[in-house]
């Protein structure tokens, strides 16, 4: 059996009418030895050709991507409390994407990928409202900010199960869990305090210690991603018979 590797499912990506996968997504064959490399060359070539086809897809915008609300609160004892939402917020540079490995495993059933991507640089902006209190002092404003993510290396964890509605078999993706790692995080704001020296001193603390603040909002962004992931992914499958993803090797 051939099996079409549908690159969409690795990414957000939803269709609207099409009930035929689009031509320019590359067959694999899911007996070949080299079946993993076949489908990391796709998803790659795929993300380069889906600016190109915008009349294919009807796609969530990825550049800029937009985030939804999503509220932290940390407790670090008397050195730091409190907590800050983001909201307003978007993100560019994942048009940069690249697959660095891939691997997956298929059955009648069921399918699960694995992936490791990387973008050199991603940058976010976003609007912040913040309470806390480092020591003494304490502080509430709403202000904008920037950050700016460099060498983000991102694992990709997908898995799908085959479901039967209206006398058809179709792929559902159940879990699509992204983990992103990054080498170096700088943040930006000028509006913290009215005091430039004080606004400096503060925005030189976070940068310092950005790892603290990074390990806190992934643990709470990776709640808000995966549900967004999997649900604009299933937008894909749930238009798509699986029988129309799978070929005969007489077809080929």
């Amino acid at each position: 059996m051939k099996i079409l590797i549908v690159i969409s499912c690795l990414v957000a990506v939803s269709v609207g009418q099409f009930k035929d996968p689009p031509p320019f997504l590359k067959l694999c064959n899911i007996q070949d030895p080299k079946r993993d490399i076949c489908i990391k060359n796709s998803l790659q070539e795929f993300l380069i050709d889906l600016p190109k086809n915008p009349n294919y897809f009807d796609f969530i915008q990825f550049e800029p991507f937009t985030y939804e609300p999503y509220t932290f609160k940390y407790d670090y004892g008397d050195f730091l409390k409190g907590y800050f939402k983001l909201f307003d917020g978007k993100g560019y540079g994942l048009k940069n994407t690249k697959v660095l490995k891939l691997k997956s495993d298929f059955t009648d059933k069921d399918m699960k990928i694995l992936a490791l991507v990387h973008m050199p640089k991603l940058f976010a902006t976003a609007n912040l409202d913040t309470k806390f209190e480092l020591g003494s002092l304490k502080y509430e404003n709403t202000i904008p900010f920037n950050a700016t993510f460099r060498d983000v290396t991102t694992r990709w964890t997908i898995k799908g199960k085959i479901e039967e509605r209206d006398g058809e078999q179709f792929m559902k993706i159940v879990l699509f869990d992204v983990l992103p790692e990054a080498k170096e995080l700088v943040f930006g704001t000028s509006d913290v305090f009215p005091n430039e020296q004080l606004n400096d001193l503060f925005i030189g603390f976070i940068n310092q210690n950005w790892k603290i603040f990074y390990n806190v909002m992934i643990g709470e962004t990776r709640k808000q991603w995966e549900p967004v992931f999997r649900n604009v992914t299933n937008k894909f499958f749930e238009q798509i018979p699986f029988r129309k993803l799978v070929l005969s090797n007489d077809s080929f």
